[in-house]
């Protein structure tokens, strides 16, 4: 589904992606690892379309879109979360996914109509809410959700654009012990029904969920594979704890 070859960025001297080859295969979940700093997020901004590289090329199911836009790749099928939460904070959960499905329908606006009864919007909306497991929360502001709903619902807004990719930033940051168990499940659901490209530092969820990691150090993949080779890998190890 998607194809990295020679992906490099240059910010002045800082080499943040280093010729990074990657390949995700349809319905995968595979995580991006590796220490602060290793350039996990600029690889993943560089896919979104939110950064464009210095080299290299990305195809998403058989077409290049290196070039493309963020919204043009959103359109393709691509979409994301953030380290950071990106909600519209005094609309409701409901509301926040609505305008997602809205604007992946191309939806007119029909300014004598009442948006809040428009089931094309509003059905959708409810399922996806549903789906993440925050139904019961739809009319709360997004603002007054917990730090782990919020989470939620911005994998919910993102499942909201029909993606054929999602990529999640962290998802577990932040998240306390029963938010973390929440958002595993949620993602453990997904899996095999989309494919994910996962970063996160949580390495026990990483070895529960991913079909395939690949790690960085320095903007550079120095390991891919399966858990159980990343986990022997003396590599990674020495990425992680600093071993000769």
């Amino acid at each position: 589904m998607l194809r990295v070859r020679g992906l490099t960025k240059r910010f002045g001297g800082l080499l943040a992606t280093d010729d990074l080859d990657l390949d995700i295969w349809v319905g995968e979940l595979h995580a991006l690892i590796g220490p602060n700093g290793a350039g996990k997020t600029t690889a993943l901004a560089q896919i979104a379309g939110e950064i464009l590289p210095t080299a290299g090329s990305i195809h998403f199911d058989g077409v290049d879109i290196s070039r493309d836009s963020a919204p043009a790749r959103v359109g393709r099928g691509l979409a994301r979360t953030f380290q950071i939460t990106q909600l519209l904070h005094t609309f409701t959960t409901e509301d926040n996914v609505a305008l997602a499905v809205q604007i992946r329908c191309g939806h007119s606006f029909r300014f004598w109509a009442d948006v809040h009864r428009d089931q094309t919007l509003r059905k959708p909306a409810l399922e996806y809410l549903e789906r993440v497991g925050l139904s019961s929360r739809a009319q709360a502001l997004a603002g007054e959700l917990s730090h782990g709903e919020q989470r939620q619902l911005e994998v919910a807004v993102a499942l909201a654009t029909k993606p054929r990719l999602l990529m999640l930033d962290e998802p577990l940051a932040g998240l306390g012990p029963a938010e973390a168990a929440e958002m595993v499940g949620l993602l453990r659901r997904l899996k095999g029904q989309i494919a994910i490209l996962l970063i996160e530092h949580d390495m026990d969820a990483v070895f529960d969920l991913a079909d395939r990691i690949t790690v960085l150090t320095s903007g550079r993949r120095i390991a891919i594979g399966p858990p159980n080779e990343i986990q022997c890998n003396a590599d990674v190890r020495a990425a992680y704890l600093g071993e000769e």
